[in-house]
């Protein structure tokens, strides 16, 4: 998820419904958007790379909730410039770092093995700590 292949689509007022909804165009864009994103939580829980049950549709929706939520928010301290007050950090670096954090905080321990989730050599990420 590095900051040069993350997209960000932001609804503005101006394009909000009158019934408080997306423009259906946004609304298109955030499904797929959505479904990628359980797509590979489904595959890494599956696989004992995330602890997501991806059987457990509660625990499913909590995960995709989570990561979209942390996009979401992320994504708007770099557009509203309001991360500057926290760190200077270039954005490479610092989406790299809460990216990291992101996929250590979903990977802790697996419901399917009952054991600390891992990382194939293909994700680029390195299991850290205990």
């Amino acid at each position: 998820m590095r900051s040069r292949t993350v997209v960000a689509v932001i609804s503005p007022p101006s394009q909000r419904m009158a019934d408080g909804g997306i423009a259906p165009e946004l609304r298109h864009a955030a499904d797929g958007s959505r479904q990628v994103l359980r797509t590979l939580l489904i595959r890494g829980g599956r696989d004992g790379v995330f602890a997501v049950d991806a059987d457990d549709p509660d625990d499913l929706s909590a995960a995709v909730v989570t990561v979209w939520s942390l996009l979401h928010g992320y994504t708007l301290l770099e557009l509203d410039h309001l991360r500057y007050l926290e760190t200077s950090l270039q954005t490479d670096l610092l989406t790299d770092r809460v990216s990291e954090r992101l996929v250590r905080s979903i990977r802790l321990v697996s419901p399917v093995t009952g054991t600390r989730s891992r990382f194939p050599a293909s994700v680029g990420l390195q299991a850290k700590g205990p």
